[in-house]
């Protein structure tokens, strides 16, 4: 077989044709080596051009998926951001609140100390005067 034979039913029917009928002309000795060679070549860069598209098309997926996941970690930042906002403010708040509490109790204390300070007093002279004490 010629290779312009070859090359014609590789143009029209494809390379898997081609390699499928390739043992057989192999058997029959219809193809020459040089010619199988070049067969071979054109076979493996026909495959390497195939790769190369899925590889692009795989690139392109990547890209679109890499875009949406920054968008997505984008909007998490921003969440976890004001999250973090908040919880300053609550942080604050409650801190003021727990300082008033405070203050209040330390006056709530000074207060007891003062009336029993000052029941303690009465109690004294009452006993002084020798006046019995309410029941």
């Amino acid at each position: 077989m010629e290779l312009a034979d070859l090359i014609s039913i590789l143009l029209s029917k494809g390379v898997e044709h081609v390699l499928s009928e390739l043992p057989q002309l192999i058997r029959d000795k219809k193809v020459e080596k040089d010619d199988l060679m070049l067969i071979l070549n054109y076979a493996l860069l026909e495959r390497l051009k195939s790769l190369d598209d899925g590889i692009k098309s795989l690139e392109k997926e990547l890209g679109k998926r890499f875009k949406s996941l920054e968008r997505e970690i984008g909007a998490l930042r921003s969440d976890v951001k004001e999250m973090h906002k908040d919880l300053k403010e609550m942080h604050k708040d409650l801190r003021e609140r727990l300082d008033l509490i405070n203050n209040q109790l330390r006056v709530l204390n000074a207060n007891i100390a003062s009336t029993y300070e000052l029941t303690s007093k009465v109690v004294a002279m009452l006993m002084a005067k020798g006046t019995p004490l309410p029941s």
